[in-house]
């Protein structure tokens, strides 16, 4: 099962920022770009919003991690085994880059979080999941008998 933008061929796009001027930013910058992003402040929220089996791109940022710890990232993969989790790093959280790597982030974007290097995230998350959707879509299709 994949749940997909009803606005676009995209996988969901969600953003666990507590920091409510990178939320915006973020939030804006992914709409400008045919993205619909669904923001959430609080972890249990996001938790909740996630499904097995959906294709998700997730941003959390540092001061998600300081607030619920470094744990968010295998809770979100518990909820979620096709989520890439982007972690978000501005300089106060710098010391969480390597965690959030072996905890199983996809990747991570530095402040001032450049509008290039989103997307350019966002641009390779997609790409890893366009495999999976023919392999999948593969599966479904059976030969005919003849």
């Amino acid at each position: 099962m994949q749940t997909m933008n009803s606005e676009s061929d995209h996988p969901l796009v969600l953003l666990l920022v507590c920091n409510k001027e990178t939320r915006e930013y973020l939030s804006d910058l992914l709409r400008r770009n045919s993205y619909s992003p669904q923001a959430f402040s609080v972890p249990a929220d996001l938790l909740n919003h996630l499904r097995a089996g959906t294709d998700a791109i997730v941003f959390v940022d540092g001061q998600a991690v300081s607030n619920c710890g470094a744990g968010i990232f295998s809770k979100i993969r518990e909820s979620c085994s096709g989520c890439k989790v982007i972690f978000l790093c501005d300089r106060a959280h710098r010391e969480l880059i390597k965690e959030a790597m072996g905890l199983g982030a996809y990747g991570c974007v530095l402040e001032p979080y450049e509008e290039w290097e989103v997307l350019t995230m966002v641009r390779h998350v997609l790409s890893d999941l366009k495999p999976k959707r023919r392999r999948s879509s593969k599966k479904t299709r059976r030969p005919a008998e003849g």
